[in-house]
């Protein structure tokens, strides 16, 4: 009897106890060291994250947060996944270049990583950061963000509108018209200005060479696209009711003088 109770018992103290036990150790560890450990991240001042293959760990998982997308994702890595189908982290040569990108000033972040004035989130990773940064989903491409590129974004906190205008126009700058000197958007915090990366496009140049300087009379600036939009931002920030932004009552006499005069 014995000989057929003892090893029964050991079989079922086994599937019933220690198989659940092992399972949920085993998870466990894939959980806390599993998967590829061999890289090091940083999220830049435009909250972008880079990656750069290496050894290390250590990192506070944020709920809800691309970051914590794209470090999960790190850790597939040549675990089924390559860094050229990343779809949340953009992936750099060295770790030397995540120093350069940590330290580097927002301003310069935004001209190094737009030289060319265009639109970054045509593709992944960058299209899921215009997703994640404007709390938009359904976006598909930078034409989906027309709405977004003249909302007011008080930097460097991102505060008044969390960042969205700033986020379309750095992201989508050709189609915020960051490299149309004459255009509709008067916003362009965002947009790569500070060295002339937009002022030195061709699109930039052909769009300075075809405009006339010459004032117009206030009726024709009545019917100038451009203008009205300019009259309706000017305006939208004198009535923003976020106290970060100031000279408000200032921006509404300047707006309705541009309404009433023109440019006299």
């Amino acid at each position: 009897f014995m000989s057929i109770f003892i090893p029964g018992l050991t079989i079922l103290v086994y599937y019933a106890m220690l198989e659940p036990f092992v399972g949920t150790l085993t998870s466990v560890k894939l959980a806390m060291c599993g998967g590829n450990q061999n890289f090091v991240w940083s999220t830049d001042k435009r909250r972008i994250t880079h990656l750069s293959p290496t050894f290390g760990g250590g990192w506070e998982e944020e709920e809800e947060s691309i970051k914590t997308d794209a470090i999960i994702e790190g850790e597939t890595i040549g675990y089924g996944l390559s860094i050229d189908n990343a779809r949340f982290g953009v992936w750099v040569s060295d770790v030397t270049v995540l120093r350069d990108l940590d330290s580097a000033d927002l301003d310069d972040l935004i001209e190094e990583g737009n030289e060319d004035c265009v639109d970054l989130s045509q593709g992944e990773p960058l299209l899921n950061y215009l997703r994640y940064l404007l709390g938009n989903e359904s976006i598909q491409s930078c034409a989906d963000v027309v709405q977004y590129c003249g909302s007011l974004t008080k930097m460097p906190e991102f505060s008044v509108d969390g960042g969205k205008g700033w986020s379309a126009r750095m992201l989508c700058s050709e189609t915020c018209g960051c490299n149309n000197p004459g255009g509709e958007f008067i916003n362009v915090q965002g947009c790569p200005y500070l060295d002339g990366e937009c002022r030195h496009v061709d699109t930039f140049a052909e769009y300075q060479s075809s405009g006339l300087c010459l004032e117009k009379s206030v009726e024709t600036l009545k019917d100038f696209a451009p203008w009205k939009e300019w009259i309706k931002a000017i305006r939208a920030y004198g009535m923003e009711p976020s106290d970060a932004l100031g000279d408000k009552e200032e921006a509404l006499i300047l707006a309705q003088s541009m309404e009433d005069n023109g440019c006299g």
